[in-house]
């Protein structure tokens, strides 16, 4: 059973990888932490009512969102994924399901 928004913690994202690289998925969730942070400094709400999983696509991130992000939330993924704790750079792709959004 699939856990209902209300339910959510950030231990409840998803991490994933295209190669199951542990210092990938550790990226992973080094993001998600400083994307937690942006969020609550900005009183913007809990991340993981907001997001299904992560993935890392060689250097790009991809973001499962379970409903459409406002752009505090698109931003606050492109400025960690950007950080010395992410990848280095801006390449964030935002996907509802299985359909990507601009």
């Amino acid at each position: 059973m699939k856990s209902q928004p209300a339910d959510r913690h950030i231990r409840n994202i998803e991490a994933t990888d295209y190669e199951s690289a542990q210092w990938r998925i550790c990226r992973l969730h080094h993001t998600l932490g400083y994307v937690a942070a942006i969020l609550d400094i900005n009183g913007a709400g809990q991340l993981a009512r907001h997001v299904e999983g992560v993935h890392d696509q060689k250097g790009v991130l991809q973001v499962r969102w379970l409903k459409a992000p406002n752009d505090i939330e698109r931003n606050a993924f492109k400025i960690a994924w950007a950080s010395q704790v992410g990848d280095g750079s801006d390449l964030v792709e935002h996907f509802i399901g299985e359909v990507q959004i601009t």
